[in-house]
């Protein structure tokens, strides 16, 4: 199975399962505010996120590098000043929630978009998607429309895509690639 036809498999029981989980999120999330323990979790989330990307990337010799730890710090900066925007911990998770949806659209697009189009392109569809989400949560007698989130959503699947594309040009040994790695 290619990576193409698993993301296009993936990315609907992705998205459906975020749509699923609109309501019982917020009773979740109630529940770990009340017990103290809604940052420790989220932080935790961002740590798992972290080290499965780092396992990923630490996997292939080329990005044993120096360049590696430049590009994801500048990385990480980004996430941060993007996670202050935030005004609770749970929505910080839409950095981790939309870029998966970013990464996934990106995986699932045909041939035909390539270079800047396909980035363009699966940024558009995941920041539709994220508008989907919120319109949904407006119906929702437990969670409400805001267009902030909307904003969160695209920002969480472009740093996504960015990472995807600068890592591997500018976090690899060797010359600069000119593309991401094959889909």
């Amino acid at each position: 199975m290619t990576l193409q036809r698993a993301a296009r498999i993936a990315w609907p029981l992705y998205v459906g399962f975020i749509f699923s989980t609109l309501y019982i999120a917020r009773v979740i999330s109630n529940e770990l505010r009340s017990r103290g323990v809604l940052r420790l979790t989220v932080v935790s989330m961002f740590a798992v996120a972290l080290a499965a990307l780092l396992v990923f990337l630490l996997r292939q010799p080329r990005f044993r590098t120096w360049r590696l730890a430049a590009v994801l710090l500048g990385l990480l900066a980004l996430y941060g000043a993007a996670a202050t925007q935030s005004e609770t911990p749970e929505e910080r998770l839409h950095l981790i929630e939309y870029g998966g949806v970013a990464l996934l659209t990106e995986l699932a697009l045909p041939a035909r978009f390539t270079g800047a189009m396909r980035l363009v392109v699966a940024l558009l569809i995941t920041t539709a998607t994220g508008w989907c989400d919120e319109l949904v949560q407006g119906l929702l007698p437990n969670r409400h429309y805001d267009l902030h989130d909307v904003a969160l959503n695209a920002v969480s699947g472009f740093l996504a895509l960015l990472g995807r594309t600068v890592i591997p040009r500018w976090g690899a040994t060797g010359r600069a690639a000119s593309a991401p790695p094959p889909s």
